[in-house]
Parts: C-alpha cells; structure tokens; sequence
C-alpha cells in the first residue's frame, strides 16, 4: 500500500537552537524575560484612604478640639476638660465655665475625643452623634487606692442668666441646702432666671423624677439627659457679681453619688440636646407642649 503522507522536502539537517528562552524551555530550566533581565519587582499597591467618621474633631490654632456636624457646633479644652462652647447655627447657648486646675491628656480614637487626668482615676470621652443631632459625654471614674470611695459625679452646664427659662420633672421637695427658692409643688419645677432676685450666689437641689433638665434662651433650647443615672439630684445654682450687680449665668446639671469599691470602675453618660424651639411653642412656665417636646426629643 503506498503513503498518502506527505514527503519532507526541506533540509536534511534542523538548525541549532539559540535562543535562551528556547534552551531554558527544553532544559526545564525557569524561562528568562524577553528582554533578558531578572524577573519585575512586584507593582507596590497605591495607599487605602481611610475616610473620616462623621463629627471627627479637629484640632484648632487655639488648642482647642473643635466638633461640627448637623448644625452643632462644640469646643473642648483638652487641658482642662472644660467644654468652652456649644452652639446650633453658629448660636452660643454657654456661659464660659468656671476655672478648673484639673488638667488631662487628650487623644483621639476614630471620633472619640478622649481625655485622661493627669492624676489618674478619672477619663472624659466625647462624641458628637450626628444621627441623633446630640453630644454625648462618658465619665469614667476608678478608685485606685486600697479602701472603698464615697464618690460623686455631677454633669453641670452654665449658660447665661438674662431673659432663660430653665425647667424638670422633680419631687415635690427642695432637698437640705437649697438656698434658691423654687416652687416644687407641681410634677415640673420651673425657673425663671430673671426672678432670682437674692443679692448672692443660690442653690437648689431637688430629686429628678424622669432623668432630664432642659434650658431654653433666646429660641434654642438645650436638653441634658442621663442614661446610666435616670434619677439623678438635679441641682441649679445662679451667681451674682457684687461688682456688676449683675447675674452673669445658671448652673444646671445632675449629680450622684455612690460608693465605688477598691480597684473598681463606674461609668456614666449623658448626651446634650441641641434644637430650635418650634415657633408656636412658647417658652414659659408651665407650658406642658414644651415639655411634650422635650420628652419627643430625647426618645
């Protein structure tokens, strides 16, 4: 039977190989680049940009750490702990505070402005929480010695005396102390910072019934409420300046107290409430539509 296969015509005899990707492909050796040089040094990945959380606080020229979002606006003196400003559209609802020798070292983590005492046993975190328009303030305390502590905690904010309102649900008694006269006979106690008329520095302490006290001045109203503590001593103190004759702020905050074992921790927050005062709410004593409107914002 003959072939049907085709018959080699060309040369007898094949070329040498000389090619070095060829020699290294028949000897099984790694294959060298085309262009003869060693392998390309892996491309390094181009640097992830780690976007910032909401309310992020900066650091100003003044050395203060400054939050912003949702209208609010807040200042923190990170030597002293001190909260220097809050203000809704650029609106101070704050007295400057009182002078504080404490002193802290700050620190930021995610959008966390931590502060820690420089004597220990006492940290500060604040966080301005853009989804619920508030600031929230954590207190920290820790006994660091040998023997129990008969410890307190008061939360506390000035703001300016002239022409505010100040009002809580409270029990129907001034606690020993008070010096400021106020009226708790009614499930909400009222103030009227203008009626203050003493000719000195007065005090009151009364029993927080639902956890809150709130303060509204010129259409902003402030709202602090307490979460760990829901019943705190709400405590209001208005000043008087012999000088000026004048009442330059009230001081309005919650205080506890409590018995804090060797080596223990307690913990207590608060959060601060920012909102204009709707313009058919009227911001007078006895008004419950304001009071309505305080227990909707803090839900």
């Amino acid at each position: 039977m003959q072939s049907r296969a085709p018959e080699y015509s060309g040369k007898l005899e094949l070329a040498p190989v000389s090619d070095p990707r060829n020699l290294a492909a028949v000897g099984g050796e790694p294959v060298p680049s085309a262009s003869g040089s060693a392998a390309p040094a892996p491309v390094s990945a181009a640097p992830v940009a780690v976007p910032r959380l909401p309310g992020t606080p900066d650091l100003s020229k003044d050395g203060l750490y400054v939050f912003t979002g949702g209208g609010i606006e807040l200042w923190v003196d990170p030597h002293s702990g001190s909260v220097v400003r809050l203000s809704l559209d650029g609106k101070n609802v704050l007295a400057l505070p009182e002078a504080s020798s404490d002193r802290y070292s700050a620190e930021v983590e995610g959008s966390t402005l931590i502060l820690k005492g420089s004597a220990g046993g006492l940290t500060k975190r604040f966080r301005l929480d853009t989804a619920r328009r508030s600031v929230e303030l954590t207190r920290t305390l820790e006994n660091t010695t040998t023997k129990p502590l008969q410890a307190s905690t008061i939360d506390s904010f000035r703001i300016p005396s002239t022409a505010g309102l100040t009002f809580f649900p409270g029990a129907p008694k001034l606690l020993p102390g008070s010096t400021l006269k106020l009226n708790v006979w009614q499930p909400v106690v009222w103030l009227q910072h203008d009626q203050v008329r003493d000719v000195a520095t007065v005090e009151a302490s009364v029993e927080s019934s639902e956890g809150w006290v709130a303060s509204v001045n010129d259409g902003v109203l402030l709202v602090e409420a307490f979460g760990d503590t829901p019943k705190p001593t709400i405590v209001i103190a208005s000043a008087y300046d012999a000088k000026t004759k004048q009442r330059p702020w009230v001081e309005v905050g919650g205080r506890s107290g409590f018995e804090l074992a060797a080596g223990a921790s307690a913990t207590s927050n608060v959060r601060w409430f920012l909102r204009k005062l709707p313009a058919g709410i009227v911001a007078k004593p006895g008004n419950q539509e304001l009071v309505g409107f305080v227990r909707g914002v803090i839900q």
